[in-house]
């Protein structure tokens, strides 16, 4: 298997996991632990969205995706902006994602 310069090892690694049939989610924080877990989740897919990300809500992105069947052979990212809600509702955010 060869790498491109342009993508990570774990790339390509979900990509041989799709094409055998294993089902994957791999979520890319964007640096940020200092705002701790302050603000709102936004999720998206496309290398589209810039911010920084609670380690917080990384882990608990990552322990959603394991009840959520929507995020299944997904890969998104994870921002924080805006307002935060009392309680962040991941089936919704997870839903979204194409």
């Amino acid at each position: 298997m060869s790498f491109s310069f342009w993508r990570s090892p774990i790339d390509d690694c979900a990509d041989f996991a799709t094409r055998i049939g294993i089902a994957i989610t791999n979520s890319a924080p964007c640096p940020g632990d200092e705002i701790g877990g302050k603000y709102g989740v936004i999720v998206g897919t496309g290398d589209q969205l810039s911010g920084d990300t609670s380690r917080i809500d990384v882990a608990s992105a990552s322990v959603e995706c394991l009840f959520q069947p929507s995020s299944s052979r997904k890969v998104f990212e994870i921002i924080n902006q805006g307002q935060r809600p009392p309680v962040i509702d991941w089936g919704t955010l997870l839903s979204k994602l194409e």
